[in-house]
């Protein structure tokens, strides 16, 4: 019985982006989170051009990582600023939830950034 609830919530069979539901709610607010995290993430990463292709692709990955889980995480910021204090370690609790919720999601997602840019 474990076993198969954990397959259902960490399953590589389906993807946050393919049903529809979760797409709507939780994938479309994140959108325009995700757009000014990734303008501020690649003014991070820009620095790390002059160490070569290996370390650009590290950090970009990195960088792709956070920004899609800090994203996915906005549930619970709001939860958190309407019913408790907000705090900036509630961002990054948060993303720590949504990295592990959606991994398979998160991974995806990277990836296809990465794909598309051809890092």
């Amino acid at each position: 019985m474990i076993k198969k609830i954990k397959e259902l919530i960490f399953g590589e069979d389906w993807l946050a982006k393919d049903i529809p539901i979760i797409k709507i709610i939780l994938l479309g607010p994140a959108m325009p989170i995700s757009s000014i995290l990734g303008i501020l993430f690649s003014i991070i990463s820009l620095p790390f051009t002059i160490f070569g292709k290996k370390a650009t692709n590290f950090v970009m990955r990195t960088m792709l990582t956070a920004q899609h889980a800090i994203s996915l995480s906005w549930p619970y910021w709001l939860e958190e600023y309407f019913f408790d204090t907000f705090e900036i370690v509630d961002v990054f609790v948060g993303a720590l939830f949504a990295y592990i919720a959606f991994y398979y999601s998160i991974k995806e997602l990277v990836n296809e950034n990465i794909d598309k840019y051809k890092l």
